[in-house]
């Protein structure tokens, strides 16, 4: 999994990607903005790292909190 982070977080650096994932480090790790959707429509738009640091907004729109080790990459 690292090797596939580092690849997309390379080209991430270079160009416009569309992600959509379900790994909130990878997320946190490239990610410059967020788009939530629930049930095909938007639910959230705006800073993924805004986004990721309100751990009551996070669980409400994405059902996760935040692990231990989460601020540091780890899963």
């Amino acid at each position: 999994m690292a090797e596939v982070a580092d690849a997309v977080a390379r080209a991430a650096a270079e160009a416009p990607v569309l992600l959509v994932e379900q790994n909130l480090a990878l997320v946190r790790r490239v990610a410059d903005g967020a788009v939530v959707l629930d049930a095909g429509r938007v639910v959230h738009t705006g800073g993924a790292a805004a986004l990721l640091e309100d751990a009551e907004r996070t669980r409400a729109l994405l059902g996760v909190s935040r692990a231990p080790g989460a601020e540091k990459g780890e899963r």
